[in-house]
């Protein structure tokens, strides 16, 4: 069957797996899908243990997915101003 997009699969799905972004890249391509949304928080975890973003995008590549979105939220909305304020800084460095 073909769509007039891509059919890409949202990480929030396989949160009670647990899973890295390298495993989840592999099952969203095992799956099918054509694109991948990957946290902003996974991303950062697969750096901070020594991955690249290069690495990360060949990888995504090389599976056949698409990179489609990158998930984040922050507390800009806080009812707290020193929250919000957290939350925008947050914001500022994710984008």
């Amino acid at each position: 069957m073909s769509f007039p997009f891509k059919t890409s699969l949202n990480m929030s799905t396989l949160f009670p797996f647990k899973l890295d972004v390298t495993r989840q890249i592999d099952v969203a391509a095992e799956a099918g899908y054509e694109g991948i949304e990957l946290w902003v928080r996974d991303i950062d975890t697969y750096l901070a243990a020594g991955g690249s973003l290069n690495n990360l995008r060949q990888r995504i590549e090389q599976s056949g997915l698409t990179f489609a979105n990158a998930i984040a939220f922050w507390k800009w909305v806080d009812s707290d101003a020193s929250e919000r304020e957290k939350g925008f800084e947050h914001a500022k460095r994710e984008l």
